[in-house]
């Protein structure tokens, strides 16, 4: 894989195998990708986007989300945590932190009921990095319908909030 970059009058270009991929009008600051999947390996050398995934124990929806993303999508960086500290401390899960929700770039909660946590504790300055799939508690680690919903549900998201 070579990845070239090349500036000419006030843009920049970003060429994969001497294909377009970027480009950048430096002066607006506008960009445009032509080629996502491209684009995001050319991005694994730089920053990695941070994604938190939130459910209410971090045991069953958000730990799947977060594992299997990571393994999906390497130019990410995926964690996850729970709402309920109480049963995050009982089962030896990661609760939800002020901290997380900083470090994150998009948080994805899978309930309302979620979002409403975040914003009663004092997260209301995160409600702009926080979206809803709304995937409800039945499900089990790594269930195959699980899977299937958090494909349907979470890279649209992806791509909306940082390829647009």
């Amino acid at each position: 894989m070579i990845f070239t970059e090349k500036s000419e009058d006030n843009e920049l270009y970003v060429y994969f195998n001497d294909r377009l991929i970027y480009k950048k009008w430096l002066d607006t600051g506008v960009s445009k990708v032509f080629d996502r999947f491209a684009y995001s390996k050319y991005t694994t050398e730089s920053i990695k986007i941070k994604i938190l995934f939130v459910c209410s124990a971090n045991k069953q929806r958000s730990k799947t989300a977060s594992d299997y993303f990571s393994e999906k999508l390497a130019t990410y960086e995926f964690d996850s945590a729970g709402t309920n500290h109480k049963i995050c401390n009982k089962e030896g899960t990661q609760p939800l932190t002020e901290a997380l929700m900083e470090w994150a770039d998009l948080v994805i909660v899978m309930e309302e009921k979620h979002r409403r946590i975040i914003s009663e504790n004092g997260g209301s300055q995160f409600r702009k990095k926080i979206k809803v799939l709304n995937i409800p508690d039945h499900f089990k680690y790594y269930q195959k319908e699980l899977i299937q919903l958090l494909e349907e549900k979470v890279e649209p998201l992806i791509e909306d909030r940082f390829f647009k």
